[in-house]
C-alpha cells in the first residue's frame, strides 16, 4: 500500500471510524466529526442574529458572552470528544434562554429550537454509551494487572539465585502477589502466573533453563496457579452479580430520562445533569466492588462455608472455571492435586474442629505438600 494511502486510512480510523460502532463509542474520549459538524449551521445563524443586536446595543455583556461561547465552540477541533463540546453547548443554550426571558427586545426564539434539539440528541447519545463506560471500568483493572508483568519477572529472575532450601521465601512472595490482588485484577494476575510457568516450561524443554532453582520456581508457579485457580469462579461470579445489578439500575436511569425530558427547555439540561451524576455514582459503585481485596472475599467464603467451595460435595464440578474432564485428560497434575488438597484440608480440620484455618496457612500446607510430593516426570510429560 502506498505510504500516503496508509496515512489517509490511519487518519480516517482516528477521526471518523469511532463514530460508526455505537457499541464501542465512548462520548468522553472518542471523536465524532459527523455529529459535531451538525452544530455549525445553527450556531452560525445564532451568531449572525446576535451580531445584528450588537449593532444596536454595542458592548452588551450578555450578547458579548454569547458570541464568545459561539466562537469557542466553532473553534473546537473535530477530534474533540462529544462530552466536551456538549458542556459548551449547554452553557450557550442557558445564556441565550436567560437573555431572552429577561429582556424581550432580544428575540431569539426562532434560533434556539434547533440548538435545543441538537442538545437533546447529544445528551441521549452520551447517556447511551454507558455500557462501554462499564467495560472500561473493568478494563482499567485488567490493564493495571498486566503492568505487573515487569515486577513479577524481576522477582522470578531474582529468585533463580535463591538456594534450593530457601523455597519458602519464593512461595511467600508469589502468594503475596496473588493475595494482594483486588477482584478486578485477580484473573489477570493468575494469567501472569500461568504465562511465566509456560515460559519456564518451554525454556526447560529447549535447554534455555536448566538450573535446579528454575525447576523449583516452575513447580511453585504450577502449584500456586493450580491452587488459586479454584477461586476464579467465585471471584468472577461476584463480579458478574454486581455488574448485573449496576447494569439494571443504569438502564432504568436512561429510560427514566427519556420519559421525563422536555427537549425545548432548560429543565431538560438540568434533568440530564442529574441523570449523568447518578450514572457516575453507579459506575463508582462498580469500581468500588472491583477494588475490594480478593483475600477479603476468600476469607468471607471460608468463614461462611467452613469448607472451600471447590471441595464442597454439594457443588457440582460443572461450576468449575474450566472443563474438568479435559483438565483430567490433558494434565496429570489435576487428579493428584485435588486429592492432595482434600487430604490437606482434612488434616487441618482434624487439627482444629471449630474452624478452618486462615487462608494463608492453608496455602502453605497445600502448596508445600504438593511441591515436595509431585513427580517431576509427570510434570514434564503433560501436553
Amino acid at each position: 500500500m502506498p505510504e500516503h494511502l496508509l496515512r489517509v486510512c490511519l487518519e480516517y480510523q482516528r477521526t471518523c471510524a469511532a463514530s460508526l460502532g455505537s457499541n464501542s463509542y465512548n462520548a468522553y474520549k472518542d471523536p465524532n466529526p459527523p455529529v459535531l459538524f451538525k452544530m455549525v449551521e445553527p450556531l452560525t445563524a445564532l451568531q449572525e442574529k446576535v451580531r445584528t443586536f450588537l449593532d444596536e446595543w454595542p458592548d452588551h455583556p450578555g450578547l458579548l458572552k454569547i458570541l464568545e461561547i459561539i466562537a469557542s465552540l466553532l473553534a473546537m477541533p473535530l477530534s474533540a470528544p462529544l462530552s466536551k463540546v456538549l458542556l459548551g453547548l449547554q452553557l450557550l443554550a442557558g445564556k441565550a434562554q436567560t437573555l431572552q426571558e429577561n429582556d424581550s427586545k432580544f428575540f431569539l426564539k426562532d434560533h434556539l429550537p434547533p440548538i435545543f434539539m441538537l442538545l437533546s440528541s447529544w445528551q441521549r447519545l452520551e447517556l447511551e454509551c454507558w455500557p462501554i463506560l462499564l467495560e472500561e471500568v473493568q478494563g482499567k483493572y485488567e490493564t493495571n494487572a498486566a503492568k505487573l508483568w515487569f515486577p513479577l519477572r524481576a522477582l522470578l529472575s531474582k529468585s533463580c539465585d535463591i538456594p534450593m532450601n530457601d523455597d519458602l521465601s519464593i512461595i511467600k512472595s508469589i502468594e503475596e502477589f496473588v493475595q494482594t490482588s483486588n477482584l478486578g485484577e485477580f484473573k489477570t494476575r493468575l494469567h501472569l502466573l500461568l504465562a511465566f510457568h509456560g515460559e519456564f516450561s518451554d525454556g526447560s524443554s529447549v535447554g534455555v533453563y536448566l538450573s535446579t532453582p528454575v525447576k523449583k520456581i516452575q513447580n511453585i508457579l504450577y502449584n500456586m496457579f493450580g491452587y488459586y485457580m479454584q477461586f476464579l469462579s467465585l471471584v468472577l461470579r461476584q463480579i458478574e452479580v454486581s455488574k448485573e445489578s449496576v447494569e439494571k439500575e443504569l438502564k432504568d436511569q436512561v429510560k427514566l430520562y427519556r420519559w421525563d425530558q422536555d427537549p425545548y427547555s432548560l429543565a431538560s439540561i438540568e434533568n440530564f445533569k442529574r441523570t449523568r451524576q447518578k450514572i457516575f455514582k453507579l459506575l463508582q459503585r462498580f469500581n468500588d466492588i472491583l477494588k475490594k481485596p480478593v483475600i477479603t472475599l476468600l476469607n468471607e467464603e471460608a468463614t461462611a462455608r467452613k469448607v472451600p467451595c471447590w471441595l464442597d460435595p454439594e457443588i457440582s464440578e460443572s461450576q468449575f472455571p474450566v472443563d474438568t474432564e479435559k483438565l483430567s485428560e490433558r494434565f496429570l497434575w489435576y487428579n493428584k492435586w485435588k486429592s492432595q488438597a482434600s487430604l490437606s484440608l482434612q488434616t487441618l480440620l482434624h487439627a482444629n474442629d471449630t474452624a478452618v484455618p486462615k487462608m494463608k496457612e492453608s496455602v502453605y500446607a497445600v502448596v508445600h505438600n504438593m511441591d515436595h510430593q509431585q513427580d517431576e516426570a509427570e510434570l514434564n510429560d503433560r501436553d
